[in-house]
Parts: structure tokens; C-alpha cells; sequence
């Protein structure tokens, strides 16, 4: 049997947020008759009707995440009209859209085994946990996996490494510790012999407390309807780039 994927948790609640966002996903193709439409490629065209309309002969464009496969589908469509192009957390633009988005979660393992335990165990001396990579593998899917995929981002070099075992090995011990006993515990910890790294260490190890307990900012509803329409483009989208 495949061992469980680091950033994904599988339980009966997650299969069913799955269909229910499956669903969602062939309901959003359905409903709206301009749904159709709405894929990559009519977003290339977008840019190019505002180029157009602009009467510019050459654009710029920067494409982040998302926006690196629209700029990649405008450049390949209109060569001619982009002059310069920069893309940060691109996309893989030679396949289709849901299938780069499913590989995010191998991409975060392999960021995990090649900047945090591939250098702990290139540096056991240094980071204290020994030369075995696959046993770091091992501890880390034994974390429980409402808390690892929570950390999972978050890792990626040694320090953010021994910063989650502390958070998830005083979890442990004490289950639903209050916030101000679990940073008061783990400020006490001496989690490297190096000062420098110590401190390295425990300043991860805060921003990871700081990023579970952080409350969400309360949302208008103007906010959720915006946020409702994205979703609904997003879905259409995913949908559309994969027939």
C-alpha cells in the first residue's frame, strides 16, 4: 500500500468535502450559458481585447501562480504582442489546469525531502536528527494529519523541521494545551546546542503557532459574494481547460 501523502488528509470527512467540490465543479459548468466560455484561453483573449482596445502594440505582463498558465496561453498565442514576461510560482502550462494543481502536493513533498530532511541528514551533527532519511519520513507521517497538512507549507529546511516535531511531540503530550501554556512550554526548549540555530528554531516555531491559531478576519457579505464568483470562475475554469 502507497504511504499517505504528507500534505493530504485522507478521512471520511475529506472524500466528502471531495464530491461536494466535485460537484460543485460540474454544477458550475452547467448553470450559467456563458459558463462555456470561461477557460484559459478566453482569459489570453481578455488581454488581448484590452490590448487592443489600449491601441498598444506590445504589452508586459506578470502572471503569479495562476497567472504564469494565463500569460504562458497569451504568449503562445500571440507571440507578437508581448514584449516582456516574468512569472513567479509558475504553473505547468503543458498540461491541463487540474492536473497541475493536483501535483502541488507532490511538488510540497519533494520541497520538504530535498530543503528540510535531505539537509538534516546531509548535517547530523549540525541539526541533531539523524542520518535516516525515511525514519524523518516516518515521524513526520505519524504526526496526526489534521496538524501535519496544517504545517506541511511551512516546512522547508531543518529549522522549520525541528520546529513541527517540538509543536506536533508537546501536542502530543498534552492534548488541547491552552495557547499561552503551549508557547510558554515550547519557549522553554532547547531545540540545538548552536544559539544561533536555537534561535533560528524557535522563531519558526512561533510563526507556525502564530499561523494555527490565527482567527479568520470576519467577511462582509459583499466579500462573500466576491469570494462565492471567484470560486464559481474557478471552478468553470478547471472545468472547461479539461475537455
Amino acid at each position: 500500500m502507497e504511504p499517505e501523502p504528507l500534505g493530504v488528509k485522507l478521512d471520511d470527512a475529506t472524500w466528502t468535502a471531495a464530491l461536494t467540490y466535485t460537484r460543485a465543479l460540474v454544477d458550475a459548468c452547467r448553470q450559467h450559458p456563458l459558463a462555456r466560455y470561461i477557460d484559459t484561453r478566453q482569459h489570453a483573449g481578455d488581454m488581448e481585447a484590452v490590448r487592443v482596445a489600449l491601441d498598444e502594440p506590445v504589452i508586459d505582463f506578470v502572471g503569479i501562480s495562476y497567472g504564469s498558465f494565463v500569460g504562458l496561453s497569451y504568449a503562445s498565442i500571440y507571440p507578437g504582442h508581448l514584449r516582456r514576461i516574468l512569472l513567479d510560482s509558475s504553473l505547468d502550462a503543458t498540461t491541463e489546469l487540474d492536473r497541475t494543481l493536483q501535483a502541488s502536493t507532490a511538488d510540497r513533498e519533494r520541497i520538504v525531502g530535498r530543503l528540510a530532511i535531505g539537509e538534516a541528514v546531509r548535517h547530523p551533527d549540525r541539526w541533531h536528527l539523524g542520518n535516516n532519511r525515511q525514519a524523518l519520513l516516518d515521524r513526520l507521517r505519524r504526526i496526526p494529519a489534521s496538524l501535519r497538512v496544517s504545517l506541511m507549507p511551512g516546512i522547508d529546511s531543518p529549522e522549520s523541521l525541528i520546529a513541527v516535531f517540538a509543536l506536533a511531540d508537546t501536542l502530543d503530550d498534552t492534548p488541547g494545551m491552552p495557547a499561552s501554556d503551549l508557547r510558554a512550554t515550547l519557549a522553554k526548549k532547547r531545540l540545538n546546542d548552536d544559539d544561533a540555530l536555537d534561535w533560528r528554531i524557535h522563531e519558526r516555531l512561533q510563526q507556525m503557532i502564530d499561523a494555527l491559531l490565527e482567527s479568520p478576519a470576519p467577511v462582509s457579505d459583499a466579500e462573500s459574494r466576491a469570494g462565492d464568483q471567484m470560486l464559481a470562475v474557478n471552478l468553470m475554469t478547471l472545468c472547461n481547460d479539461h475537455r
